[in-house]
């Protein structure tokens, strides 16, 4: 049986346990106060509100010395480390890697003819979110009713463990080395056991809701409704944080010593990686920012308006520009020397160097789409109950696989696909009318 982690409305901190799974007593307190104190010294009183009375309100519901499944140590020593391009066969953040290219070097993805290996159904309403993989187990959540993370069996789509929040959903997801950092709408990042969901540490904001964010080398970055910030992934102490921007969006991405932010007031913000100050910015003309990916030395830029910007990394300076009928997709994929955009009915692949168009793929179902994934030679793009793949080279159709509306999927669309080895898994919600939204995973092979 998979195991069940109820977050039963307690806050932990990372803490040694004892012989019996428990913290020691003060461990809690001693580690949330110190980095209450960090929290402080960095944002000031009139920062974000990651403070010592907040710290102390959320200990109020911590457990004496208790379990929350079962404590866990951790060898505050080791290091986390992601690399954009490694050849590693994972997916272990939404868009592959912290430069969101969307790219798996490594993978070599289903061949026809397409079948259904498993299907797992999340068990809660919601809108199922776009799945990661590393190891045997990819992790999901659902990110619309419902605040739980799942771990399922790539082998076989059974339930490892799950989960849950106190209140709020879960959005942004990443699994990197033994940890998965989940960010949720009650303002929270959890840092958790890959192998058995006990937590090791959270970290608390002011916020509504935490956006889309990357883990890239030992540090946790991510936006929410105020600012940008950046944790240290083995701790889950506040590095930095930047308050100067207006919304940051959901699709941030890390490479070349910076991290470029999307934000609502039409400006895309670089930042240093290391110490968050601002190195420049660059301002979308007619519309706010929504995504970037960042690789070899440029950042591509995605928003509502008809146009991916093509910026230099280190300057910020436009190289150029491309204008698509309609506004594009969030998020451009970065494969080699070719990025690969969409707009509400087409696909595009553009030279990288000169955003020349070399094709497009016009026959697609227009009504929703995910963001596009990329393996050597094969794009896949999902619309409503298609999951196409695309000839790389040429944008020609390889082939497609196709959920008719019935009642086993009725209605909605496939969320963005993780592609590992021979497998491409992809999360799709079903439900339309009366019916509530459900979220189903599927390992097509």
């Amino acid at each position: 049986m998979a195991a069940d982690h109820k977050y039963n409305d307690k806050i932990w901190r990372i803490c040694g346990v004892d012989t019996h799974g428990r913290c020691p007593a003060g461990t809690v307190e001693a580690q949330m106060t110190r980095s209450a104190e960090r929290s402080d010294e960095l944002a000031g009183t009139d920062g974000v509100r990651n403070d010592r009375r907040t710290f102390l309100k959320h200990l109020a519901l911590v457990a004496p010395v208790g379990r929350v499944g079962r404590a866990t140590s951790f060898d505050a020593g080791d290091l986390v480390h992601e690399q954009a391009d490694t050849g590693e066969d994972v997916w272990r953040q939404l868009g592959h890697d912290a430069a969101n290219t969307s790219y798996n070097p490594a993978a070599t993805g289903p061949s026809e003819p397409i079948e259904e290996r498993w299907r797992f159904e999340l068990p809660d309403d919601g809108v199922v979110y776009a799945p990661v993989v590393a190891g045997d187990t990819l992790y999901t959540t659902n990110n619309f009713l419902a605040g739980t993370l799942h771990a399922i069996a790539t082998e076989d789509g059974t339930e490892r463990w799950q989960f849950s929040a106190p209140e709020g959903r879960f959005g942004m997801q990443a699994v990197v080395d033994d940890t998965v950092y989940v960010g949720s709408t009650d303002g929270t990042v959890y840092a958790l056991d890959a192998a058995t969901g006990d937590p090791r540490w959270l970290f608390v904001t002011s916020s509504d809701t935490i956006k889309n964010g990357k883990v890239h080398d030992d540090t946790v970055y991510f936006g929410d409704d105020t600012d940008v910030k950046a944790l240290d992934a083995t701790t889950g102490e506040l590095r930095w944080r930047f308050d100067d921007v207006d919304a940051p969006q959901h699709y941030l991405s890390v490479g070349s010593g910076g991290v470029y932010v999307p934000a609502e007031d039409e400006n895309v913000y670089a930042l240093d990686a290391e110490t968050g100050e601002e190195r420049w910015r660059f301002e979308e003309p007619t519309a706010a920012t929504l995504s970037t990916a960042v690789a070899d030395g440029t950042v591509y830029v995605g928003g509502e308006d008809t146009n991916v910007y093509a910026v230099d990394a280190e300057t910020g300076e436009e190289r150029w520009r491309f204008e698509a009928p309609t506004f594009p997709t969030l998020e451009p994929a970065v494969a080699d020397d070719t990025i690969y955009i969409q707009d509400l009915e087409t696909v595009y692949a553009l030279s990288s160097e000169t955003g020349e168009e070399r094709w497009r793929f016009e026959d697609l179902h227009r009504v929703t789409w995910t963001l596009t994934t990329v393996v050597p030679g094969t794009i896949y793009v999902g619309r409503m109950f298609n999951l196409y793949a695309l000839d790389a080279a040429s944008g020609e159709e390889r082939w497609r696989f196709e959920v008719r509306p019935d009642e086993t999927y009725e209605g909605k669309a496939f969320a963005s696909p993780a592609v590992v080895d021979d497998t491409a898994y992809v999360g799709m919600t079903r439900g339309a009318g009366e019916r509530p939204l459900r979220g189903v995973i599927l390992a097509l092979e």
